[in-house]
């Protein structure tokens, strides 16, 4: 999925997107992973101490200049520490 397609869709659909591709064993429509998705947005709504930390580190980056050209993503610094919060999260071990 490319990023204007990313942007036109809410984040709950995104996520419930992502669960639905994630099950193999099922053929449900995404829409039914609609309240899957929204708990799972929900239980991302307060950072874990790893995702500030990344946070603030990409944010201290890129006021250093180490941002990406304009044609690439991230655009903004917001979008910069987001995705670095995400990746973050994404690395934590469970």
């Amino acid at each position: 999925m490319d990023e204007k397609t990313q942007m036109a869709e809410s984040m709950i659909e995104r996520v419930a997107r992502a669960i639905s591709r994630s099950q193999v064993e099922t053929e449900r429509m995404w829409q039914s992973f609609l309240p899957e998705a929204s708990a799972a947005i929900e239980a991302m709504r307060i950072p874990a101490s790893a995702m500030t930390a990344a946070g603030i580190k990409r944010q201290v980056a890129w006021d250093y200049g180490e941002g990406r050209g304009v044609d690439e993503y991230p655009h903004t610094s917001e979008q910069a520490v987001y995705t670095a919060m995400i990746d973050a999260a994404l690395a934590e071990e469970t």
